[in-house]
C-alpha cells in the first residue's frame, strides 16, 4: 500500500493506484481546526500546526503551503486588510510598474509573511513529509500581476515585462520552498484565462523556467487555475510536468 507522498510523486509517471487527493486549504483548515485566521494565514507555528491537524483529519496526500492568493503581492510591498476573522484581501497594490521592476530582486521570498510560509513548510517536511506529501505555494504570474499592480496590468506595453518581472520572483518563492525538501509547488493562477495574447510567449517560458527548476530538485509542478483555461492545454502539449485543478 503506498503511503499518501508516494501516490502523489507516482501519479506523474501515470503509476498511481488514484488521483491524489490535494485540496487546498487555507481558510477553511482555519475554521475546521478553530484557529485564528490570522495566525494560520502569518505565523509560521500555527500555520503548520494547523495545515498538519487537518491532514491529519481528512488524511489527503498533500498539503499546500500556502494557499493565499495575497501572500506574494504582499511580499512585494502591497497593503492587505483582514477581517475579523477571515482570509485578507489586497487593499492597496503598487503604484506603477516601475515601483515593481525597482524592488530588489528576490523581494518575495523575504517580504511580509513569505518567511512565515517558507518556515512552515520545512516544519510540515519534517514532522509528516515521510508519509504526506508537502507542496509549496506561488501565486502565477497573471494573477499577481492584476493582484500587484491593477486587473488591466497585463494589457499595455508593459504586460509582458510585468510578468517577466514577476516571474522571477516567483522563481526565488520557488527554489526557497525546494531548498525546505518540498516535493513540489503548486502556481495558484486562477487569472490565468486574462492573459492577452501579447504575454503568452512570457508566460510559456516562465512556466518553463519553473518546470526546469522543479526536475533540478526532483520535484513536481502543478498549475491550479479557474476552469479550463487555453493557455494551459498549450503548456501540457509543451512538455511542462503540469498537473492542473481548480482554484476554489
Amino acid at each position: 500500500m503506498p503511503t499518501s507522498r508516494e501516490r502523489f510523486r507516482a501519479v506523474f509517471d501515470g503509476k498511481s493506484d488514484r488521483p491524489p487527493f490535494v485540496p487546498l486549504m487555507a481558510s477553511a483548515a482555519a475554521r475546521l481546526m478553530q484557529a485564528p485566521a490570522r495566525d494560520v494565514y502569518g505565523d509560521a507555528g500555527v500555520m503548520a500546526k494547523t495545515l498538519r491537524d487537518c491532514q491529519a483529519l481528512f488524511a489527503y496526500d498533500a498539503v499546500v503551503v500556502f494557499p493565499d492568493l495575497t501572500l506574494g503581492a504582499e511580499a512585494l510591498g502591497c497593503t492587505v486588510e483582514w477581517p475579523d476573522d477571515g482570509p485578507p484581501s489586497i487593499a492597496d497594490g503598487l503604484p506603477s510598474f516601475e515601483a515593481l521592476d525597482a524592488l530588489p530582486e528576490g523581494s518575495i521570498s523575504v517580504g511580509g509573511r513569505m518567511p512565515a510560509a517558507l518556515d512552515a513548510a520545512g516544519q510540515l517536511v519534517e514532522t509528516i513529509g515521510r508519509g504526506c506529501a508537502v507542496l509549496g505555494a506561488v501565486t502565477g504570474p497573471v494573477t499577481l500581476a492584476r493582484l500587484t499592480l491593477a486587473p488591466e496590468a497585463l494589457d499595455d506595453e508593459t504586460g509582458a515585462r510585468a510578468v517577466e518581472r514577476l516571474a522571477a520572483e516567483n522563481l526565488t518563492a520557488a527554489r526557497a520552498f525546494f531548498e525546505r525538501r518540498v516535493d513540489g509547488v503548486v502556481v495558484l493562477d486562477p487569472d490565468l484565462d486574462q492573459a492577452p495574447p501579447a504575454a503568452h510567449d512570457a508566460l510559456t517560458k516562465a512556466f518553463r523556467t519553473l518546470r526546469n527548476l522543479a526536475q533540478f530538485y526532483d520535484g513536481r509542478l502543478l498549475l491550479a487555475t479557474r476552469g479550463p483555461v487555453p493557455i494551459a492545454a498549450s503548456l501540457d502539449s509543451d512538455g511542462l510536468s503540469l498537473g492542473s485543478t481548480d482554484v476554489d
